[in-house]
């Protein structure tokens, strides 16, 4: 039961930096326009989207 739930747990927290680190880039991606034009800009929003599409 324990291994079960220590699973569990790092599942939902790794599900849930995924999803506020996402938020935050993206944040940073439209205060920044040079950010957003970038390979890194790209490369997190396709992170971002296959992020969701994992769920």
């Amino acid at each position: 039961m324990l291994p079960w739930l220590v699973g569990d747990i790092l599942y939902w927290f790794s599900w849930l930096v995924m999803v506020v680190g996402g938020f935050a880039l993206v944040a940073i991606a439209y205060r920044r326009p040079d950010f957003r034009r970038s390979l890194l800009g790209s490369v997190v929003l396709l992170w971002l989207i296959l992020g969701i599409l994992s769920l």
